[in-house]
């Protein structure tokens, strides 16, 4: 691998650890992900990157190196991106289940002796509440 090549790997891993810290930042991906990420791509950039900057180059020889780099970039993005949907679809759900205890917990203060909800009830209604 030229010299050229291991730099643009060392930068790409630059970036997307970056990426991964604006994610984690913006709360778009949890942090124990952001880790294991960083780990990750710290390490596949210093085991392909270094060798060939320190003259180690032809231990590290393959005959498709381009492609399998280029695979293993474009699966690290594909991942980034479907762990930080998933993190908004949690974050939805948490804060979605978080209001739905707090209007409960109001309505059954505001009404103490009413029987207990019929299944029916657990149904949000469409229209304006009576």
């Amino acid at each position: 691998m030229s010299t050229e090549t291991s730099l643009a790997v060392l930068l790409a891993g630059g970036a997307l650890i970056a990426w991964i810290l604006d994610l984690v930042r913006r709360g778009r991906l949890y942090v124990g992900y952001g880790v294991i990420f960083g780990i990750a791509i710290s390490a596949a950039c210093i085991v392909v990157g270094l060798p060939s900057l320190l003259g180690m180059d032809a231990m590290l020889r393959a005959h498709l190196e381009g492609l399998i780099l280029g695979a293993a970039i474009f699966m690290a993005l594909i991942l980034v991106y479907a762990l930080g949907q998933l993190t908004i679809l949690s974050n939805r759900l948490t804060t979605l289940t978080q209001e739905l205890a707090i209007r409960r917990a109001d309505e059954s203060a505001s009404h103490p002796a009413t029987s207990p909800r019929e299944p029916e009830s657990l149904i949000p209604s469409r229209g304006p509440r009576q």
